[in-house]
């Protein structure tokens, strides 16, 4: 599925195979998605995703991200201003990248685990006692967390970072 829009919103139920989304101004709900792949590109808008795994790539500027019972091996998520809050198991040879300027970022652990690395400027790190604190220096923070060998490596400037596990 490959959608390039502008101003409308979109609701999507049960889609399997690759998404691929362009949207400017309008929001994103993607339900029940059983989906490998998903590419979205968004402005201004927010984006609500339910399910889903393999590769999961966001950009968006300005809206809010909300990722719920996901299973992804890969994450890259680049946001501005908007928030981030996902959930989603860890794979092992998993990489999970989140980028931010001034978001606030909750990260909820399915299943799985592995290496957390949190680089920020201003920002606070907090975290469940499910993790470890491996290392704490001024602009960086790294966690652990038992159970698998992901890396999650976090980037913000002045948000706030949440971890969690929900095992």
């Amino acid at each position: 599925l490959k959608i390039d829009g502008e101003d409308d919103d979109y609701v999507i139920r049960s889609v399997d195979g690759i998404i691929s989304m362009r949207v400017e101004d309008g929001d994103i709900d993607l339900l029940d998605t059983k989906t490998r792949s998903l590419d979205i590109d968004i402005e201004d808008g927010d984006i609500r995703l339910d399910g889903g795994t393999g590769k999961l790539l966001i950009r968006t500027e300005d809206g809010d991200v909300d990722v719920r019972n996901g299973a992804f091996t890969r994450v890259d998520i680049e946001s501005e201003d908007g928030d981030v809050a996902i959930e989603t198991s860890l794979a092992d040879d998993g990489t999970y990248e989140i980028v931010s300027d001034d978001a606030d970022i909750d990260f909820v652990v399915l299943a799985g685990g592995g290496r957390f690395y949190i680089a920020k400027d201003d920002g606070r790190v907090s975290s469940t006692s499910d993790f470890k604190v491996e290392e704490e220096r001024d602009h960086r923070v790294t966690l652990s967390l038992g159970g698998g060998k992901a890396d999650v490596d976090v980037r913000v400037n002045d948000g706030r970072v949440r971890f969690s596990a929900r095992k």
